[in-house]
């Protein structure tokens, strides 16, 4: 487990050099959040996945713009693939037993 860690904490250091490298500014952004929230952060940090609560962050939002362009994707794949003569519910049956044939 230490050496996932550590290869991660790397990764972090290397993007930020990679950033300054390149000659990105970073923004500072001052949040304000639940005790609760806060501790999750610093228990993410502790396990020695972030270097900081800035990784951690920063992390939460690469993720959530790669869900957002996978959705975006589904959509348009859905869009492009014309109308289907199945109802609801037969595509769910259908989606039910693939998933259940593996």
């Amino acid at each position: 487990m230490a050496k996932i860690a550590n290869i991660c904490h790397n990764y972090l250091h290397l993007n930020s050099i990679i950033i300054n490298l390149l000659g990105m500014t970073m923004a500072t952004l001052n949040i304000s959040l639940p005790n609760e929230m806060r501790h999750w952060i610093d228990l993410q940090v502790t396990s020695g996945h972030f270097a900081n609560a800035s990784d951690y962050i920063r992390d939460l939002i690469r993720h959530n713009q790669s869900e957002k362009e996978i959705i975006r994707m589904a959509l348009i794949e859905g869009e492009m693939s014309g109308e289907s003569s199945l109802t609801v519910v037969e595509i769910i049956k259908e989606q039910k037993k693939i998933i259940a044939n593996g």
